[in-house]
């Protein structure tokens, strides 16, 4: 079976198969539960093979297939200018409180903060970047050249000639 999926004609077929996702992410939820270090070398190596199993169209059980994942490719571009803002001023309110606690707590403060990346990433979204493509979109419009009148062939020997 694995031997099919890596031989069949499509290089990235493989990475579509529902098993590859589930072990993918047992794997990638194992590391992360149990590694201290969120940058360490073992982790990063999973992550990247999640990530790419994502862009070779893996459904990943449908989770990445919904309407709440297509709003989210929609703010992406606001998550990646944002991110490193939000998670900064969110891990810096939050410091005082993670004071002297174990490491594992900051763990619980992942959910809340991706959340909130989301969150205001979606109100940049709707407020700046949309109506900025809008305008673009608009502006693009009237500076495009108008297309030239369709025209028909002349006649030749009195036979009436087609249209373009």
């Amino acid at each position: 079976m694995i031997a099919r999926l890596i031989l069949s004609r499509h290089p990235c077929a493989w990475a579509r198969h529902p098993g590859v996702a589930i072990v993918t992410v047992l794997v990638v939820g194992g590391i992360l539960t149990t590694i201290h270090n969120p940058l360490a070398l073992p982790v990063l190596f999973p992550l990247g093979f999640f990530l790419f199993i994502v862009a070779a169209a893996n459904r990943i059980g449908g989770v990445v297939a919904n309407r709440g994942a297509y709003v989210l490719g929609e703010c992406s571009f606001g998550i990646y200018m944002l991110h490193g803002i939000v998670l900064h001023v969110a891990f810096s309110a939050a410091q005082p409180m993670l004071a002297g606690r174990p490491f594992a707590w900051i763990v619980w403060l992942y959910p809340v903060a991706v959340i909130l990346v989301a969150l205001v990433s979606f109100a940049a979204f709707l407020f700046v970047e949309a109506p900025a493509i809008a305008v673009g979109r608009r502006a693009a419009m009237r500076l495009r050249p108008a297309r030239p009148a369709e025209t028909a062939a002349p006649a030749v020997d009195g036979m009436p000639a087609e249209p373009l």
